[in-house]
């Protein structure tokens, strides 16, 4: 999770994410990474506070009971990897 938030601090400045698709898309990263740890939900709110205070609670909630339903690890390759349309 370090080098997740050490990247979006490079990408972004700093918390918070933006209230858009790549904030959004970068949210759910960080939460696919917290998926696989044990109690994943309550650390996928706290990360939220600071990183995505603009989500509605509700919207939160669907993301992370999604994300907790479907774990996903990845890799640190397959991140760095990926397309970004926000470079």
């Amino acid at each position: 999770m370090a080098e997740l938030f050490k990247y979006f601090n490079h990408l972004y400045g700093a918390a918070p994410l933006p209230d858009d698709d790549a904030g959004r898309d970068d949210m759910k990263l960080a939460f696919q990474v917290l998926s696989t740890t044990n109690d994943p939900g309550p650390r996928m709110v706290d990360v939220a506070g600071t990183w995505a205070p603009w989500l509605l609670a509700d919207e939160l909630a669907a993301l992370v009971d999604d994300v907790v339903a479907h774990p996903r690890r990845f890799k640190a390759d397959t991140v760095a990897s990926a397309p970004r349309d926000n470079q």
